[in-house]
């Protein structure tokens, strides 16, 4: 049974969940989306682990920061959790913007890591909609008058042209149906604030998640990359392969049939790779 409860974590309330007894395995999930999209694994792994889960701030159940959520705040929540949690060693898993900060963290704290598994690395800035000028955005002062009146802007365009039309769709394959639980939970959270207000402050944060500045001068770590085949949020032939080239990840494996939320989307595949690779040597 997963327990679900609201911790305080770097100043902020954040909802952790958890289950089961042993080694730990961490999940982190993508941006704006929630804990729930690792839900299939969360139970298939607690039956030999112990299994957690956390909602980033302004996402699922979690309070919103005030500000876009970048890698160095979703960081802190990360080493305040571990630290909370007492973690010495453990698995960590992430989609997204979760595999981003999941590969920088490793990165940083190597001793701590046992396994790493990478799903559909967030592109950074690179998927930003060529409307938006990345780097004038990117060097704003988050406290001019310019910064709040083009976040004012995104606010108003971003729910109405892109939200509404294209989210939750373009986190999913072709496979999951409208009437599907977690695309329901997508829909409905859009309606609050907060929510809405988080995803649209990506478009301020986005550049934190870039690879190139997290790997830069470091060794990368031994890791399993996944992507899902119809990804549209960082498309397998843009992003995909040329991850695989940069990382030189362990494997690298396409999920068929199955979008950014891949492992909530197959995850009888999904699980078999995870398992496999955790009890492998490498």
């Amino acid at each position: 049974m997963i327990k679900e409860e609201c911790i305080v974590l770097a100043n902020l309330s954040v909802n952790v969940v958890e289950a089961g007894e042993g080694y730990p395995i961490l999940f982190l999930h993508n941006g704006g989306g929630f804990w729930q999209s690792w839900q299939y694994q969360m139970e298939y792994f607690s039956s030999n682990y112990k299994v957690y889960g956390i909602d980033w701030p302004g996402c699922g159940e979690s309070e919103y920061p005030g500000q876009p959520l970048t890698l160095e705040i979703i960081n802190n929540v990360l080493t305040a959790f571990v630290e909370k949690k007492g973690i010495e060693s453990m698995h960590l898993i992430g989609n997204c913007i979760g595999a981003s900060l999941a590969l920088d963290f490793t990165i940083r704290n190597p001793k701590i890591i046992n396994k790493l598994i990478l799903f559909n690395i967030c592109p950074g800035d690179l998927m930003l909609p060529r409307i938006v000028n990345k780097s004038w955005v990117a060097k704003l002062d988050p406290f001019s008058k310019v910064k709040k009146r083009t976040m004012i802007a995104l606010k108003i365009i971003s729910p109405g042209f892109i939200v509404r039309r294209v989210f939750p769709k373009i986190l999913f394959g072709n496979s999951i149906k409208s009437n599907d639980p977690l695309f329901k939970k997508y829909r409905l959270k859009q309606k609050q604030k907060n929510q809405q207000q988080s995803r649209v402050d990506l478009f301020f944060s986005a550049h934190s998640f870039n690879l190139e500045p997290i790997i830069k001068g470091h060794i990368i770590p031994n890791h399993l990359l996944l992507w899902g085949e119809e990804n549209s949020v960082a498309k397998l032939d843009t992003y995909g392969y040329e991850n695989y080239k940069t990382l030189k990840s362990d494997g690298f494996h396409i999920i068929p049939n199955a979008g950014h939320l891949c492992s909530y989307e197959k995850p009888d595949e999904v699980n078999a790779l995870i398992e496999a690779y955790l009890i492998s040597k490498s």
